[in-house]
């Protein structure tokens, strides 16, 4: 278990790796955040912040975010053009003129690998940036983050983005070990780990340096939210151990 830090201590940590973060990453969907929490994680960070909101038509949660002053957000789990047309129309009733939110769309499952045709076809300028959840694409392959058939996928998808002239942004169990192997296989725009987005031009000659410092953060501010918010601490312990084990064995007791 790591030890519970106070909030100085978590900031004082993260200002070495705060000149390469472009992002923190928030969510309501699968990180099960709640506003406060996120607010919380806003002001140990003070970086600008995006985040996946809880479906593409999750209404509440943009209406919110925007009150926040969050202006930038992701469609999860997007399957067919019905799910972009969808994000775009919840997105367009706050800002429509298209001056202040930055959208993304999250692809991370087979049945959108087999509907980028249609997908990409009902992108509009309003969305700048493509992501690819790999953890989440490999489990509805049967498969794993580096078999060569999602390495494919993510492959596919990258030359869809360059196509269409969007920004292309992948994460999903990233570790110190496989950085390097999945930065080779397909280079993006940005990489993401659990709470964190890199532009990838930035960090390329200290990818594995600036993960290991974004994992053993990352470890500490879900310790310190898991004593925080006690209603989700089972999930916040899970979660600082599924990280953990994301670095080398050797480096976890050092955490």
């Amino acid at each position: 278990m790591i030890a519970k830090n106070t909030i100085s201590e978590i900031r004082r940590r993260f200002e070495v790796l705060k000149p390469y973060v472009a992002f923190v990453k928030l969510g309501t969907e699968s990180e099960a955040m709640s506003f406060e929490e996120m607010s919380l994680i806003r002001d140990i960070v003070l970086c600008p912040a995006i985040c996946k909101i809880g479906g593409p038509d999750a209404q509440n949660d943009i209406f919110t975010l925007f009150r926040m002053g969050i202006h930038s957000l992701v469609g999860p789990m997007i399957e067919s053009a019905f799910a972009v047309e969808k994000f775009l129309a919840a997105t367009a009733k706050y800002d429509p003129e298209s001056s202040f939110l930055e959208l993304a769309i999250n692809l991370e499952s087979i049945c959108g690998l087999n509907n980028l045709d249609k997908i990409f076809a009902a992108l509009t300028s309003r969305i700048n940036r493509v992501n690819v959840g790999f953890s989440d694409l490999a489990a509805s392959m049967r498969s794993t983050v580096s078999s060569p058939d999602v390495i494919a996928g993510g492959q596919e998808i990258q030359k869809r983005c360059s196509s269409a002239g969007k920004l292309f942004t992948w994460g999903g169990t990233v570790t110190v070990q496989n950085i390097r192997m999945r930065l080779e296989a397909h280079r993006p725009d940005y990489f993401e780990t659990r709470l964190f987005v890199f532009k990838t031009d930035n960090v390329w000659e200290k990818a594995e340096w600036v993960v290991e410092e974004a994992l053993r953060i990352e470890g500490l501010i879900e310790a310190y939210t898991a004593d925080a918010y006690r209603k989700r601490a089972d999930l916040s312990e899970a979660r600082e151990k599924s990280i953990r084990t994301r670095l080398p064995e050797e480096l976890r007791l050092a955490s």
